[in-house]
């Protein structure tokens, strides 16, 4: 692809020069500029301005910025020279991270910080600051209890009708899994995780 052709639009809005995949050129003289290729993604920044930083040129900086930031919809860099090396620094008008384009953030409004809008709600409890989860010591305090002798602690205190229940229950549990009734819970827990 031709470099003159891709500059044209550039210098027609009074730029003076751009940067080709890290490359500076004059688009006067565009005939230095590389080839560009239709299958390669290239990197192409139209130079705004270049500055020396003095106290005086605050309102030329802030002119730059604003024509950078209309042009490339809210996104500059600024190549900033340290000691004869170019470091690129991005900046950004919009929620977004520059260098990871699918990390943003919806425009900041009072329902994101409300817990009652699922906007704002953290994904974790919804809003609701607690979290309704069990504690596998409280369900088995005692991992030396079979499930005959009432390893699980809430089955235990049922009654004697709910006992006789859930001890058909079980017992069908470990026939049809090859778990022992009478053995200690402890080792059922063993067999589990080697399955």
């Amino acid at each position: 692809m031709n470099t003159k052709r891709l500059s044209a639009p550039i210098h027609k809005q009074g730029f003076v020069r751009a940067r080709v995949d890290g490359q500076i050129i004059e688009l006067q003289k565009p005939e230095n500029a590389p080839a560009l290729k239709k299958t390669f993604a290239h990197n192409i920044d139209a130079i705004v301005d270049r500055i020396v930083l003095k106290p005086e040129i605050r309102s030329r900086l802030a002119d730059s910025i604003e024509t950078a930031c209309k042009l490339s919809q809210g996104l500059v860099v600024v190549s900033v020279d340290t000691n004869g090396e170019w470091k690129d620094n991005t900046f950004s008008e919009k929620f977004a991270c520059p260098e990871h384009p699918h990390v943003s953030l919806p425009e900041l409004e009072p329902r994101l910080f409300s817990f009652n809008a699922p906007h704002g709600a953290c994904p974790e409890c919804h809003g609701l600051g607690t979290l309704n989860e069990f504690d596998p010591d409280m369900i088995v305090p005692d991992e030396s209890l079979s499930l005959e002798n009432g390893a699980i602690e809430a089955w235990r205190k049922n009654g004697k009708r709910m006992n006789i229940f859930y001890s058909r229950v079980l017992r069908q549990f470990c026939k049809d899994f090859g778990v022992s009734y009478t053995g200690a819970y402890k080792d059922f827990r063993k067999k589990r995780a080697t399955c």
